[in-house]
């Protein structure tokens, strides 16, 4: 029996380290993306934490930035559509900016 898709972009399972970050200052948790599509992915975290509906994921390898939002929770994961996505590197947004000094001081921990 066909489990009833409802993704518009088909997900790849994968185990890639992300950090997550709201606020300023940032508050963070590290975790990593469980499945993974264009439009969104399921989030496992570290730690548990009451994340907001809205916050930015850093994709801690590609230095890729995804604009969050929770579509659904059901621990100890996560599911987030993307509301947008942009390489840090480079950016010139100041609050990309902030983001991407981030993900350096990150990746060198």
């Amino acid at each position: 029996m066909a489990v009833d898709e409802r993704r518009s972009s088909p997900r790849r399972r994968t185990r890639l380290s992300v950090a997550v970050a709201w606020g300023e200052p940032p508050e963070i948790v590290r975790g990593a993306f469980k499945d993974l599509s264009e439009y969104g992915g399921k989030l496992l975290l570290d730690e548990k934490v009451s994340l907001p509906d809205q916050f930015d994921v850093i994709q801690l390898t590609e230095g890729l930035l995804h604009e969050a939002r929770v579509v659904w929770r059901a621990e100890p994961f996560v599911g987030v559509a993307f509301d947008r996505s942009v390489k840090l590197k480079g950016s010139t947004e100041p609050r990309l900016m902030k983001r991407a000094q981030l993900w350096i001081r990150l990746l060198n921990r």
